[in-house]
C-alpha cells in the first residue's frame, strides 16, 4: 500500500525470459507451451540455440570458452611476433622483450588456468577454420543501405584477414 492511495500496492516489473530451465534441461517458451531446448534447434535458424541460452545465463561469449583441443604449439609464432611489436610500438600495452607467450597471452585473457580461448585461436591460430569452419571474415563496400557494391570473404586469423585490407577500404571509401 502507498500513502497516497492505500487501496493500491506498489508493483514492480519482473521480466520474463523466453528460456526456462528445469532438471537439467534447458525449455523455451512457445505459444502456451515449453518445448525442450537442443543445439539442432531449427526454429533458432543457426542452431547452437542451447550453447547460446547457456553462455547468456552464465554471461559469457562464445569466444570467452576454453578450447581444449588447442595448445600453444598451434598458434602462429610469427602473428604472436608482430602483436608484441605492434603493441610496442603503439605504447598502449607494452609488452617486456623477454616475456614467453603463454604469460602474455594470460595476461590479455586469452588463457585460463593455462588452457587457449578460442578467442586466442581466431586471433594467433595458424588455420582456425580447422577447429571452426564458419570463421571468416566479410567485407563490403555499401553505395546505400541495401546496395552492396564489392564484397569479399577473408579467410585466416582476425590479424591476417583484417589488418591489411583496412587501409584499402578505408582509400577506397572517398
Amino acid at each position: 500500500m502507498t500513502r497516497r492511495n492505500p487501496g493500491l500496492a506498489p508493483c514492480l516489473p519482473i521480466p520474463l525470459s523466453p528460456r526456462l530451465r528445469g532438471r537439467g534441461r534447458y525449455f523455451k517458451r512457445v505459444g502456451k507451451s515449453n518445448r525442450q531446448m537442443t543445439d539442432d534447434d531449427p526454429s533458432t535458424g543457426s542452431g547452437q540455440a542451447l550453447t547460446r541460452a547457456v553462455l547468456d545465463k552464465v554471461g559469457m561469449t562464445w569466444d570467452e570458452v576454453v578450447e581444449p583441443r588447442v595448445t600453444l604449439n598451434e598458434l602462429d609464432p610469427e602473428q604472436l611476433r608482430r602483436f608484441r611489436i605492434l603493441c610496442n610500438q603503439k605504447g598502449r600495452r607494452p609488452i617486456p622483450p623477454g616475456e614467453d607467450d603463454a604469460t602474455v597471452l594470460e595476461k590479455l585473457g586469452l588463457q585460463h588456468d593455462g588452457e587457449l580461448l578460442r578467442a586466442a585461436v581466431l586471433l594467433f591460430g595458424q588455420e582456425p577454420r580447422r577447429f571452426y569452419p564458419s570463421a571468416l571474415v566479410k567485407i563490403g563496400r555499401f553505395r546505400s543501405p541495401t546496395l552492396i557494391v564489392d564484397d569479399r570473404e577473408v579467410y585466416g586469423t582476425l590479424f591476417a584477414s583484417v589488418q591489411p585490407r583496412i587501409p584499402r577500404t578505408i582509400t577506397k571509401r572517398k
